[in-house]
């Protein structure tokens, strides 16, 4: 079972972005499931540099098309995303220092984070969006 799984009401209405919450989830479940089983901090390492570069990938996009479709949060959405690798730089410098709980609370940060975001910050943007032009570059899903 994931860690965190996607859910039909985490969807914002636009295709692209669904796909990549969805991707940004499962990185996120191996992340835990190499954790639980105790893999080596090399491969622990790894993934989690993986999550973090989805993440960044995702982000860009996202504030991309929220940028072509005049936004008007988007500058808040902007600095919500960067306190998230704030967090989580905190989170990694401790781990570095030999915290022994920081794979723990790291998860917890990162599911909480991550699907608070999506139900909230990112929802609130789906009526904006459905109402943008569709020379935005997004592809609408009407579920």
């Amino acid at each position: 079972m994931a860690f965190v799984e996607w859910q039909s009401t985490m969807s914002v209405g636009v295709l692209a972005i669904d796909q990549q919450h969805t991707h940004l989830l499962e990185i996120m479940s191996n992340l835990h499931e190499v954790m639980a089983r105790g893999g080596k901090p090399a491969e622990v390492s790894t993934v989690l540099e993986e999550v973090i570069s989805y993440a960044r990938q995702h982000f860009a996009y996202e504030e991309q098309l929220l940028e072509r479709s005049n936004f008007p949060d988007l500058e808040d959405h902007k600095k919500k995303h960067k306190a998230m690798f704030t967090e989580v730089e905190l989170y990694l410098e401790r781990s570095k220092q030999g915290s022994t709980t920081v794979s723990f609370q790291l998860m917890t940060f990162l599911k909480g984070w991550v699907v608070k975001h999506i139900m909230q910050t990112d929802k609130a943007y789906s009526a904006h969006l459905a109402k943008a032009p569709t020379g935005a570059g997004m592809s609408i899903s009407r579920s």
